[in-house]
């Protein structure tokens, strides 16, 4: 496995070209290898339908780069995984791991200095009967291709009080656009928690239940494991599900701004795993702004009362001038360093405001303002959650 790359790397032309061509091309080549290894391989086709089964759930849409349509987690080699429908992750579509980061494994395509040319990368998370899955490329000037995939091993619903709580955890890839940053591609984990209610809402045909919750405690790093502030509480709103299947999809999902307003939005999906309805998986997939930060700074206002003396028809006159004037820690000077902060993803400091314009002997008033930075750009986020029921 290649190390991690820099995190600063330019795109040079290799990436350009290959986005120019990529109408061109439907997929890695080569038949999935990890199903059958005496499999004759075969090129493989561009997969158009979803390619969901009654136990395994895709995050699919080919119009919307997600093209993902099978992954295998062999535990070969330390633990490898076998992705298929990514284009230009390698002819074999195996990945190997990077590293733990909190409860999610990440993995990195296998790249030689011909093939697997463009970086891709992937995390797993899982319990006894789920196992979750998600990838995106890194390269792409856009969001690019990626998807994720959620595995069951069987299925019920929860037999017993009809009221539910799950909790487990959550690891995703977010990815940057037109973005500035020095890192186009971030790992984040977080606490996930479900609420299930099975007995409301009442069936409506198949379709019965409550199911909402949420993802807490946010952490992301960049690929070359820098930690960047915390991302806001995703939050995944109410919706109900089949019964046959144990399935629910089309929730809403997002995350609230500093300024009140929605940040980021998207869809999630999942189903109950086990023969008990124990443990359920979600996928996730959210867009909005790259970066917001409310910066916190001093502002000193100053007031300063000087005798001036001046000469009027020869005769010396003493007069009583008042100042003022006003120094913030976030001015003209300091500001483009910390909107690169910003859209770097750091935290930025109390501002402390400059003094060395405040004259001596000046009556001084200190106060604290705020104001909130965005970054450029926008991002998408692909994750899965896997939780047990308490």
């Amino acid at each position: 496995m290649q190390p991690p790359p820099n995190e600063g790397k330019d795109l040079f032309f290799r990436v350009f070209s290959l986005l120019a061509t990529t109408a061109l091309l439907s997929a890695c080549g080569g038949s999935n290898p990890f199903i059958d290894n005496n499999t004759d391989e075969t090129p493989a086709e561009v997969e158009t339908d979803d390619p969901s089964t009654s136990n395994s759930l895709f995050l699919f849409d080919q119009a919307n780069g997600l093209t993902l349509n099978d992954v295998v987690f062999d535990p070969a080699n330390g633990g490898e995984l076998i992705i298929n429908n990514l284009p230009f992750d390698g002819p074999t579509g195996r990945y190997t791991k990077l590293r733990d980061q909190g409860d999610a494994a990440v993995f990195r395509n296998v790249q030689t200095a011909t093939t697997g040319v463009l970086d891709y990368y992937a995390v797993y998370v899982h319990r006894n009967d789920v196992q979750a899955f998600a990838a995106i490329g890194e390269d792409w000037a856009d969001f690019g291709y990626g998807g994720a995939n959620l595995k069951r091993t069987g299925f019920n619903l929860p037999q017993g009080v009809g009221e539910y709580i799950y909790t487990g955890k959550y690891a995703g890839l977010r990815k940057l656009q037109d973005s500035t940053a020095a890192h186009r591609l971030e790992i984040v984990t977080g606490d996930a928690e479900i609420l299930l209610d099975v007995l409301d809402f009442d069936p409506q045909g198949n379709i019965l239940g409550a199911i909402t919750g949420s993802v807490t405690d946010r952490k992301r790093t960049t690929i070359g494991n820098t930690a960047l502030i915390d991302l806001p509480r995703l939050n995944l709103k109410l919706v109900s599900f089949d019964g046959p299947t144990a399935t629910f999809k089309d929730g809403i999902a997002g995350t609230v701004g500093l300024n009140g307003s929605d940040r980021d939005t998207g869809t999630f999906q999942g189903f109950f795993g086990g023969a008990d309805g124990s443990e359920i998986a979600a996928s996730i997939m959210v867009e909005g702004i790259s970066e917001e930060q409310r910066v916190s700074f001093e502002v000193i206002d100053w007031t300063i009362t000087e005798n001036v003396t001046s000469i009027v028809n020869n005769i010396p006159v003493v007069t009583a001038v008042t100042r003022t004037g006003s120094v913030r820690g976030l001015n003209d000077t300091n500001r483009e360093a910390v909107e690169t902060s910003v859209q770097s993803g750091l935290a930025v400091g109390f501002l402390s405001a400059p003094t060395t314009d405040i004259p001596v002997g000046a009556t001084t008033t200190i106060t604290t303002e705020t104001e909130i930075i965005t970054g450029e750009g926008r991002a998408r986020e692909i994750g899965v959650l896997v939780t047990e029921q308490q």
